[in-house]
């Protein structure tokens, strides 16, 4: 695959010389005798916590810092029928090394595997810490995992990029990045997680437009016409291919004097459909009325169904300072048929006014049966908002329940792997400022497991870096085009198409919002 390798800031660089100068080293030296080890009963600190967890059989090595004292440590990772993989040396930092892990994976598949861990003091004497269990689901996860990465700036950003990681090592690439063009890039979208139908939007500049991923080419589009004068954002394919749902938003950034400081909100949204054979955009007052704001499409599996997010819209006289915490949005489904374009009757899935709480990030099981959203106390920008949790519903009795894998901070974007036994979502729980993806196992009564931390080959790194995770998508191969490819698209104003308005749509005329207290936040 070609890609645009990942240059090392010399932080980075630091970082990764003082890794490899400090690890524990894989089989070194004779081991010592434990046989007069002093046995602790608890559990030893490691940093990240992958103690009781359940991960996939092709992941990568679960590398991880002991955070106890010592001046030699001990590891051994094995299962009940197979030779240990043992580590030791002076430092906590464990690095697993891959082809005997993913061996042992491989050879107990639907089992468990175990880590013995030993501490020295300077005297020698050894301690045995209590042995920990890790369970291997059989199911695999999607080999390959995509996101943005940035700074999580206010105002002018720094590159931006959207990476392509591996997940049954740490090979990493770049497929999008914003260091040669001045604009923002987001929204990358796949059609049942095949990269060979995607898109990804590229805000401002000459750059500006939704890349589309179609037919082995990469096409852009301006999605703009006389009906939306802002493009196409939060996207969903409809599973057919040649639609795609569209939110077309006013979003507007303001800050708090306390708290989480920043803050976003709508101003104003509605939905579209971009048919790709005919690069028409549609839309109707079921899913773009005038009263309401509507956001986030998500397709059901089958395609018969339209979820979304929906608010009352806001009014002339809306004051930002008062009523920005009483903007909630409900749930809504609404039936689709395709091949007649016809609307069903909306229907409310999940009332905002019933549970004091605002849905947001719809994303639907891969089987059709659940459905994983966000909810918080008010808005729909999960990202920043130390109330925002996930939540699963069952899509046959609308059972509601809140998940056990929250934290205390906020929850935000998550994805389904393709075959519904995993979710990736991002999380604050590290430090309540930089997002971290979270990986958790879903099992077969849809019960979501204690997540892990995406692994690193430096288990620190997350530690000291400065930079946030958003909008991970898991994906089954990797995607057939590198970032040199997709700026040159974007940059190509020949092959560049231009959304055209469906006649039968009607222009909205929109009204006045006052924007006191707002800063524009394209």
């Amino acid at each position: 695959m070609n890609s645009l390798h990942l240059n090392k800031t010399f932080p980075e660089r630091l970082i990764l010389l003082f890794m490899f100068l400090s690890i524990a080293t894989f089989n070194c030296s004779p081991l010592p005798d434990f046989s007069n080890a002093y046995t602790r009963s608890v559990f030893p600190k490691l940093s990240p916590d992958y103690a009781d967890v359940v991960i996939p059989p092709n992941i990568a090595p679960l590398n991880f810092v002991i955070k106890e004292p010592g001046e030699r440590f001990v590891v051994k990772v094995f299962a009940d029928s197979t030779k240990p993989i043992t580590i030791s040396g002076k430092s906590p930092i464990i690095q697993i090394p891959r082809q005997p892990w993913q061996r042992l994976l491989q050879e107990n598949r639907g089992s468990f595997i175990y880590l013995d861990i030993y501490a020295a003091d300077s005297a020698g004497k050894w301690v045995r810490y209590r042995r920990i269990s890790q369970q291997i689901a059989a199911e695999p996860i999607d080999q390959f995992l995509v996101y943005r990465f940035l700074r999580p700036n206010y105002t002018v950003q720094d590159e931006i990029t959207i990476r392509q990681r591996d997940l049954t090592g740490v090979e990493e690439s770049i497929i999008m990045t914003t260091k040669t063009i001045d604009a923002c890039i987001n929204c990358h979208t796949f059609n049942h997680h095949d990269p060979d139908e995607m898109l990804l939007h590229v805000r401002w500049g000459e750059a500006a437009g939704t890349l589309f991923v179609k037919n082995q080419n990469i096409f852009k589009t301006d999605t703009r016409t006389e009906f939306n004068s802002a493009p196409g954002a939060y996207a969903a394919w409809h599973p057919q291919g040649n639609i795609v749902a569209f939110s077309i938003n006013k979003v507007f950034q303001f800050f708090h004097a306390a708290g989480e400081s920043r803050d976003v909100i709508d101003l104003s949204s509605d939905l579209i459909l971009y048919r790709l054979d005919t690069q028409t955009v549609m839309t109707d007052s079921t899913i773009g009325h005038p009263s309401f704001m509507e956001t986030y499409p998500a397709w059901s599996p089958d395609g018969d169904y339209l979820y979304f997010c929906r608010a009352p819209g806001i009014s002339a006289d809306f004051s930002l300072e008062k009523h920005y915490a009483d903007v909630k949005y409900d749930l809504i489904r609404v039936a689709y048929d395709q091949f007649n374009e016809k609307w069903g009757e909306l229907e409310t899935i999940l009332s905002a006014a019933e549970i004091g709480k605002s849905c947001s990030h719809i994303r639907i099981s891969p089987d059709g049966r659940y459905l994983l959203l966000c909810l918080a106390d008010y808005g729909n920008f999960p990202i920043f908002r130390q109330s925002s949790d996930l939540y699963m519903m069952n899509l046959e009795d609308k059972s509601l329940r809140r998940l056990e894998i929250n934290s205390d901070r906020a929850e935000g974007y998550h994805s389904w792997s393709s075959n519904g036994r995993w979710i990736v979502f991002t999380s604050k729980r590290d430090n309540g400022v930089y997002t971290r993806l979270y990986i958790s196992y879903v099992d077969d009564q849809y019960q979501c497991h204690k997540p892990f931390i995406l692994p690193q080959k430096n288990p620190r790194l997350d530690e000291t870096l400065l930079y946030a995770y958003s909008v991970p998508e898991l994906i089954k191969k990797p995607i057939p085009f590198n970032a040199n490819q997709f700026i040159a698209a974007a940059l190509d104003r020949n092959k560049a198409r231009k959304a055209k308005l469906d006649p039968r749509v009607s222009i909205p005329q929109t009204p006045p919002v006052e924007k006191s207290g707002t800063i524009d936040y394209p």
